[in-house]
């Protein structure tokens, strides 16, 4: 087998390991972009509960001092959590003599995801 001959099966050869490489690679990318989405919504799901439990002591707070209803939702302080993606209101709507039914809304966005709920408590007054 002469020189160039040789030469030209290495060059082959490295070039087909580069496409290879270049083949793993796009593999990696996508199950990364794939954890990363899958991670983002976790701790979308994460923060939707933290504020819901933190709206949830508010209301309970309230309706333990004999707060009224309001009039209507009381956004709640969220600086802390995060930019302005991240939002929590509480509407304390009836009070009975042994609950207090309210409403928690909250919002949250991290990236291209963004998660909306609102839910419906009722708190017991001591």
């Amino acid at each position: 087998m002469s020189e160039t001959r040789r030469s030209g099966f290495i060059l082959v050869y490295v070039i087909m390991l580069l496409a290879f490489a270049a083949v793993v690679m796009l593999v990696l990318t996508e199950g990364s972009n794939t954890m990363l989405f899958q991670a983002d919504a976790a701790y979308l799901q994460a923060m939707d509960r933290n504020l819901a439990a933190s709206g949830l002591v508010w209301a309970r707070h309230q309706a333990a001092r004999g707060e009224p209803a309001t009039a209507g939702p009381v956004s709640l302080d969220t600086t802390s959590l995060g930019d302005d993606r991240v939002s929590l209101a509480v509407e304390i709507a009836d009070r009975n003599s042994a609950t207090t039914d309210c409403r928690i809304e909250t919002s949250v966005a991290k990236g291209r995801q963004s998660l909306t709920r609102s839910r419906q408590y009722a708190v017991p007054v001591r």
